[in-house]
């Protein structure tokens, strides 16, 4: 069983995204976010646990460009980021737009533990 260490909530999305990691730009889709930050799937990127990056993306009509720490890698095509400043209004923005959501999954936000 998995214990969830998030306190907000989180939802399932599918978002392209570049993010920025000594001064080099990679593509990446965020998998899933919070207001406290999101999970990004990239090809083969590895980025240490620790290390600040910028997330820049287009949802809802709007740039967004967010700064965050590394504090997870749980694959070799995964990054978990803690954003450097939460963020409700974009997981607000999120969770209106049912479109966001990867199929299959669950149209709203999912419940912390």
């Amino acid at each position: 069983m998995m214990i969830e260490k998030r306190y907000q909530p989180r939802m399932d999305t599918r978002i392209e995204a570049e993010i920025r990691y000594r001064e080099r730009s990679f593509p990446a889709m965020v998998t899933d976010l919070s207001s406290g930050g999101l999970r990004l799937r990239t090809r083969s990127l590895q980025i240490p646990r620790g290390n600040m990056v910028e997330i820049r993306f287009r949802h809802g009509g709007k740039e967004w460009q967010l700064r965050g720490l590394v504090v997870e890698q749980p694959g070799n095509s995964e990054v978990c980021v803690m954003f450097q400043e939460p963020q409700p209004a974009l997981f607000e923005q999120v969770s209106r737009m049912p479109a966001s959501v990867i199929p299959g999954h669950s149209a709203g936000p999912r419940k912390a533990a």
